[in-house]
């Protein structure tokens, strides 16, 4: 007799409830809920709907939950499994160190792990694509929640005193315009001091006051030893705690490759995943033992430390920074060759993770170990030199090495980064931020763009209405964007209110209405000597203009992006897009000369973006002074003076 099958038992707990789930999943780790999920077909059908998935993903994904509200109805964004979540996890507790450890590994020995090799691969490509993710979700919002954009703390204020200090004479054609004060008096400041004397003279005194001169009084008694140390001990249980200096919270790479901060909870709010405020100091306080035993008042919740690692997992979730997405090819060259380059494309492309790219991401080859090469006349140098107790000299190629790792997206392929050189991206201004960079810079250098042409600008400031601000976020409401499609749709930055702009019809600026000055300005600049750099005080031309965004141009774009896939746009309207992050007051600086004067005034003034024999207009280098910049506020320096810059040759 045939034995009698049973259908299979239904939990006791329908787990497809998401008020169940979300219950369940607080008392849920990793390990338990995958084994769980393996279960049966039914459990890993959970992970296939998209409520149920959510609430999975909001739980082991930091930031994922304050990403959710930005959805955009259409699914575009990378495809998320259950595989993929667990290497994800798996390579958020991999130490970095070790992918250079067995890429030193792999170049050392006769016969190479290939297995490990893909397997920390694969680490890399999952962790690409949650990466992708978090910034899809972020950038489909018109209003994504994060503070507003400021720089780090002035560095003319932490250098000064240790810097020198060189001043440089105004020009001659400089006229001061208000006269020199006149000289003090020279014979005033003894007839008061005489005057003074007379006034306080003993003979103008009462005869009533005794002109006996007093005693003065005893010393004070010594306070006992016991006392003394006891008060000292006291003060010193008093004293603040000592926060790490700004030269410790960013490293060399500046904030770049420094040890990767603590992941932050997914249910935060969005001040968990913001940039550095200009109302808090950017630099982590370190967490003690005494203030980890008493928790913070319920009613002022002590903030998160701001990123200061390009690794941190909080610039994913950041509109104003750009993604840093990982790969691993094994590469020893001093500078990364073009076939490396290659296989880094192509992983990504094997990946599935090349179409979900945008321009100005970030690539990192968590497998490049620069290596230099051996040279029999260097080695040979290097024995005198030590033998007469001199400093080696620096190899040739050293200085590459660090900056080999950085690999961008240009829209057609990866290129090198490199933080002295521009941003290799084609328009800088359909960036998110003029500061989307910043994380991945040296403490002391500035980002550099080339600029090939001016927005649309103002030179009075816009009123602020509030009335516009409402009637903008209600429109935002209803149009929203493709995930990380329109570039000129993320705002860095969100204003209290939308400033109120000028008509399309009405005229431009003239020459006579810029607001040009000639100032006295320090300015930081390299040497050979001392700390490797020094402050020297020079007149430059400064021009106040205020940048703006048309909002018709914007809900253009979003319009074609919503009807189609963001292709097919006109040419002159993407030469006229713009990032949200670049709105806002410009300060622009160029040279205290005849000539750099000539050159501000060309650049703005310039007309369209194809010369008049239908080439691309050459561009200009600019450097974003980050130390000047304010909320609201962003200071250009020309860098080229009157000479214009080729695009294709930077």
């Amino acid at each position: 007799m045939a034995p009698r099958r049973h259908p299979p038992a239904r939990p006791a707990v329908d787990f497809a409830h998401p008020p169940v789930l979300a219950r369940l999943l607080v008392h849920l780790d990793w390990t338990t809920l995958h084994a769980f999920l393996d279960s049966s077909a039914d459990a890993r059908n959970l992970f296939h709907d998209v409520a149920l998935r959510d609430l999975i993903l909001a739980r082991f994904i930091p930031g994922f939950k304050t990403c959710i509200p930005n959805r955009h109805l259409v699914d575009r964004h990378p495809q998320i499994s259950i595989y993929d979540l667990h290497l994800f996890l798996i390579s958020q507790n991999f130490p970095l160190h070790l992918y250079p450890s067995h890429a030193l590994r792999f170049f050392s020995s006769f016969f190479p792990n290939d297995a490990e090799s893909q397997q920390l691969a694969l680490l890399t490509e999952a962790h690409s694509r949650v990466v992708l993710l978090l910034q899809s979700l972020v950038h489909s919002s018109l209003n994504p929640s994060c503070p507003p954009e400021f720089t780090h703390p002035t560095i003319y204020e932490k250098l000064s005193p240790t810097l020198p200090e060189l001043t440089f004479p105004a020009p001659l054609s400089y006229a001061s315009s208000s006269p020199l004060p006149p000289p003090p008096p020279i014979l005033s400041t003894p007839k008061r001091q005489k005057s003074a004397s007379a006034s306080t003279s003993p003979r103008r005194l009462t005869f009533f006051k005794n002109n006996t001169p007093q005693p003065p009084p005893p010393p004070p008694q010594p306070e006992p030893r016991a006392l003394r140390t006891y008060s000292i001990s006291w003060r010193r249980s008093l004293a603040p705690k000592r926060h790490a200096s700004a030269s410790e919270s960013h490293s060399d790479s500046e904030r770049d490759f420094a040890p990767p901060r603590r992941r932050y909870v997914a249910n935060s709010s969005s001040n968990s995943n913001s940039s550095s405020s200009p109302s808090r100091s950017s630099t982590p306080t370190p967490a003690t033992s005494s203030a980890s035993d008493s928790p913070p008042p319920s009613f002022s919740p002590s903030p998160s430390p701001s990123p200061t690692s390009p690794h941190d997992f909080r610039h994913a979730t950041s509109p104003t920074r750009a993604p840093v997405l990982r790969v691993y090819v094994p590469c020893s060259s001093p500078s990364t060759p073009s076939h490396t380059i290659v296989k880094c494309e192509e992983q990504l492309v094997h990946a599935g993770l090349w179409a979900h790219l945008s321009i100005g991401d970030i690539v990192c080859n968590l497998g490049h170990v620069p290596l230099s090469e051996s040279d029999p006349d260097q080695d040979l140098d290097l024995h005198f030199r030590r033998h007469l107790s001199l400093p080696a000299r620096p190899h040739p190629m050293a200085t590459q090495a660090h900056t080999s790792n950085w690999l961008i997206f240009n829209g057609t392929f990866l290129v090198p980064f490199e933080p002295q050189m521009p941003v290799p991206v084609p328009d800088a201004l359909t960036l998110p931020s003029p500061f989307y960079y910043t994380h991945i810079l040296p403490r002391l250098e500035n980002p550099t763009f080339v600029l090939k042409r001016m927005p649309r600008f103002t030179c009075s400031p816009p009123q602020t209405h509030a009335s516009s601000a409402r009637r903008h976020a209600s429109h935002a409401h209803h149009h929203s964007t493709h995930p990380r499609q329109s570039l000129s749709s993320h705002s860095p930055r969100p204003l209290p209110a939308i400033p109120s702009q000028p008509q399309p019809h009405a005229p431009l600026p003239s020459v006579n209405d810029i607001q040009l000055r000639l100032v006295h300005l320090p300015t930081r600049v390299p040497t050979m000597n001392g700390c490797g750099c020094a402050v020297v005080r020079r007149y430059m031309w400064i021009a106040r203009v205020f940048v703006f965004v048309h909002r018709d141009l914007l809900d253009r774009a979003r319009d074609v992006v919503r009807e189609g896939d963001g292709e097919g746009e006109g040419e002159g309207e993407g030469e006229e897009e713009m990032g949200k992050g670049w709105e806002g007051e410009w300060i622009l600086e160029g040279e205290g000369t005849k000539e750099g004067r000539e050159a501000l005034v060309e650049w703005i003034f310039g007309t369209g973006g194809m010369d008049g024999n239908g080439r691309e207009r050459e561009g200009r280098v600019w450097e974003l002074v980050r130390e000047r910049c304010a909320v609201g506020r962003i200071w250009l320096k020309l860098l080229d003076g009157g000479q214009s810059v080729d695009f294709a040759e930077v």
